[in-house]
């Protein structure tokens, strides 16, 4: 198989989300890659597709040696930096972009999110404003200006926003959950402001199913949730393997069946946490996924007063499940309401769980990080967890703080 038919391959298997297939496939002729600059480019962006980001930036930037008038290079060098924590840098080379080439919403987009994440979210909401002017109906850019008028409190205009993308998307779920966040906010739902402290600790439970994590990742998690707190806690784990999980770590059983009797598996499984209240958990409970890395005292989030908190999510305006808060046993609509036709609709727990809860506290965001957008080069300040989810993962060491962290 010469170069051009692989690379034809592996974007067939990324076309079909086979990752690792891709990956394996363009591993097997990298040592015959040509030092030619439109070949180096393709390798590049290939690689930035499978999300290897090492390899992929060392081609585009082989590439933009080669091809030095190939402005397109510069955009790929502002995804990458988008996504390995490097915001500033990011914008830099889109804006380096913009010099020469026409505006789309699509750059301005992630113009726009390069400001978000480097926190000049006033600048960021002008330039999305930009590109929503360009295309209305582009979807990605209204969420993320609706997510950042959102953070500048500016909920009318951000009610707006999402009203406009009901017109062109009158069906779309993220679209509903949106305006079922602004409207929550816009009735003083909202407590986030002034969060008081809890006088009770959390009990901290987390969720292992399958094999996709092995008890290791238990067992560091509780690990570093001793570490990082000033009080005893109690840590739970439900599960359906209890095997090789370290002295200390409660249990519980994960049903495998929702209440309808339905078959449930993967991160669905998370849901059963939210029904009838557990027994021997005490009143509320802080959740953490398998794959974060705690990087700061956990206090403020044993303590947080709230009946349900979650960590923000960086690209909609909704949530992320990898932390969350919640008094046991408050929202058992959660998991009463769950059934395999509402998995098909809404595809992931975070999802869901934003249509039962759009009334969620958010933390404060400094808090709750993610190792892409804001950890890949270093610890952000004033962060407490950083949650990976996805490639890469910590057992790959991607930085070299994780080792200090990790364990």
């Amino acid at each position: 198989m010469d170069i051009i038919e692989t690379f034809e391959k592996v974007t067939e298997f990324l076309g079909a989300q086979n990752i690792t297939q891709a990956r394996a496939c363009l591993n097997q002729i990298e040592d015959k890659i040509p030092d030619n600059g439109a070949i180096q480019k393709i390798t590049g962006q290939l690689y930035q597709w499978i999300g290897d980001d090492g390899k992929s930036l060392k081609y585009i930037l082989r590439a933009r040696e080669l091809l030095p008038d190939d402005t397109s290079l510069l955009l790929c060098l502002g995804y990458h930096y988008l996504d390995n924590g490097a915001p500033k840098l990011a914008a830099d080379f889109f804006e380096k972009y913009l010099l020469t080439e026409a505006a789309t919403a699509r750059i301005l987009c992630f113009l726009g999110r390069a400001h978000d994440y480097n926190g000049d979210k006033h600048k960021a909401e002008n330039i999305l404003r930009e590109a929503v002017k360009i295309m209305p109906s582009d979807i990605e850019s209204q969420l993320h200006l609706g997510r950042v008028l959102i953070s500048n409190e500016k909920h009318r205009d951000a009610s707006d926003c999402f009203e406009e993308l009901k017109f062109f998307y009158p069906d779309n779920t993220m679209v509903d959950l949106c305006l079922n966040r602004v409207n929550a906010l816009l009735a003083g739902i909202d407590k986030t402001a002034g969060r008081a402290t809890s006088t009770e600790a959390a009990t901290v439970v987390c969720v292992k199913h399958g094999a996709k994590y092995g008890a290791n990742y238990v067992n560091r998690l509780a690990s570093m949730v001793r570490r990082w707190s000033s009080v005893g806690v109690d840590f739970f784990c439900l599960t359906d393997d209890p095997s090789g999980l370290e002295a200390g770590i409660q249990t519980l059983q994960l049903p495998n069946k929702n209440i309808l009797g339905q078959d449930i598996s993967g991160w669905w499984q998370k849901l059963s946490m939210f029904g009838e209240k557990i027994e021997g958990l005490g009143s509320h409970i802080l959740y953490f996924d398998l794959d974060v890395v705690i990087t700061g005292s956990i206090d403020p989030l044993l303590f947080y007063d709230s009946d349900f908190a979650i960590a923000q999510n960086c690209y909609v305006p909704i949530f992320s499940s990898s932390v969350m808060r919640f008094k046991n046993g408050s929202r058992p609509e959660i998991w009463s309401d769950f059934s395999q036709i509402n998995a098909q609709k809404y595809g992931g727990d975070e999802i869901w769980i934003a249509s039962k809860v759009p009334d969620a506290d958010i933390f404060p965001s400094d808090w709750c990080k993610i190792y892409r957008l804001h950890a890949a080069r270093a610890i952000p300040e004033g962060s407490i967890v950083i949650s990976f989810g996805g490639e890469p993962n910590p057992a790959d060491y991607p930085a070299p703080w994780v080792k200090d962290y990790w364990h």
